[in-house]
């Protein structure tokens, strides 16, 4: 069972950080802020974090369940860094295209683009040392 409900937990509690962080620099509670993608810490990069800990310390670092959790947390991480900061680029090039574009044509368009869909390495960074910590200790009390 820890396996599943550390992990959860953990991402949960990111989440909440994450909401109260971007909260607290927008000075205002938004709802967009917590389901939206970026911001401190990376809740996606915690939570497999944390799945890979708990692994760790129940299985060892020689098991297969390990190694998978492993392989994920790297594609996680790399897709965070990467392919999504890549998607924010391209919503910010299609927000101006759309911007130039006469109003009649614009109504096609109502929704603005995302532009950060991706994180940052400390957002990276700060998402693993959460999911890392926070999971080690909820196993050590459980």
């Amino acid at each position: 069972m820890k396996l599943i409900l550390i992990p959860i937990i953990v991402g949960t509690v990111a989440q909440i950080i994450k909401f109260l962080t971007k909260s607290l620099k927008q000075k205002r509670l938004s709802r967009r802020s917590w389901l939206g993608y970026g911001g401190w810490p990376s809740v996606h990069t915690a939570t497999v974090s944390a799945l890979l800990t708990i692994i760790w310390l129940t299985d060892g670092i020689e098991s297969t369940g390990f190694a998978v959790a492993l392989v994920m947390a790297v594609l996680t991480v790399r897709d965070a860094l990467g392919l999504r900061n890549f998607l924010g680029e391209h919503g910010k090039v299609l927000n101006l295209l759309i911007s130039d574009l006469p109003i009649d044509k614009k109504r096609q368009y109502p929704e603005h683009l995302r532009e950060h869909l991706g994180h940052t390495i400390p957002e990276v960074a700060g998402g693993a040392i959460i999911g890392f910590a926070l999971s080690w200790l909820i196993y050590i009390i459980l």
